[in-house]
């Protein structure tokens, strides 16, 4: 790891000046980003999940910061990092399904490099949703291209009317806040069932704690007879021992 001081600013880096990403820290972050996937992507809020978040970004920053060949980097620094990671690989991939249906069917204008592959591997799901939007089996369907009328050579195919788009960005935001809610929900039902086995498990414990405090009186009892028992025999015993 090599600390360095540099004035020049990464406007991929929040925290602080730092120096631009290199090709193998980038690669090393990603990976350690893939590890963590589960905790670090996990949309829900409550101060369970966002406790794990935490521990598991200084976790991600103590490996990075250690492995070979880095540089120094806070870990608001790589989060910041990561978070316009993703934004990049979303609009890419945003704009590439555009161009696909402003075509016709045709190629994307962009092709994805390595760092776009990786995190597209890293949230397959999320990449997944977006596309989704843009396909053709999509909900919203945009309407077919129309062809101006110029002479054959010159035909053009014409781009999809601006408020198709519009309303495929606003079934965007209502499938995001549909996840949030069933998000919510599940939540909410964990809580439940763990609140259920709270309730069962002291309940037990005070049965538990009501039959050791009978068997402790039973015990009692029956040691006061047994010591009964044996004075009426002694005191028999004194009444042959005076006949006699």
């Amino acid at each position: 790891m090599e600390v360095i001081s540099d004035s020049k600013g990464d406007s991929d880096c929040g925290g602080g000046k730092a120096p631009a990403m290199s090709e193998p820290e980038k690669q090393v972050l990603l990976d350690l980003v893939a590890e963590f996937k589960l905790i670090l992507e996990d949309k829900r809020t409550d101060f369970g999940t966002t406790s794990k978040k935490s521990k598991a970004w200084r976790s991600v920053a103590d490996r990075f910061c250690s492995s070979p060949g880095t540089t120094y980097r806070t870990e608001e620094q790589l989060k910041t990092w990561w978070s316009n990671c993703k934004k990049r690989a979303k609009k890419q991939v945003a704009n590439n399904k555009r161009c696909i249906i402003q075509t016709g069917g045709g190629k994307g204008k962009n092709k994805l490099n390595v760092e776009m592959d990786r995190v597209m591997g890293i949230i397959p799901g999320q990449m997944k949703s977006l596309e989704n939007l843009f396909d053709d089996d999509a909900e919203i369907v945009v309407d077919e291209v129309e062809t101006i009328d110029l002479p054959e050579h010159e035909k053009i195919i014409a781009s999809p009317p601006k408020k198709k788009i519009k309303s495929l960005e606003q079934e965007s935001r209502k499938q995001k806040d549909a996840r949030s809610s069933l998000t919510d929900m599940e939540y909410e039902e964990h809580r439940m069932r763990m609140k259920i086995l709270a309730t069962e498990l002291e309940t037990a414990i005070i049965l538990k704690t009501k039959a050791e405090a009978e068997t402790k009186h039973l015990e009692e009892a029956n040691k006061l007879k047994l010591q009964l028992l044996h004075a009426k025999i002694s005191e028999s015993r004194e009444e042959l021992g005076n006949i006699n």
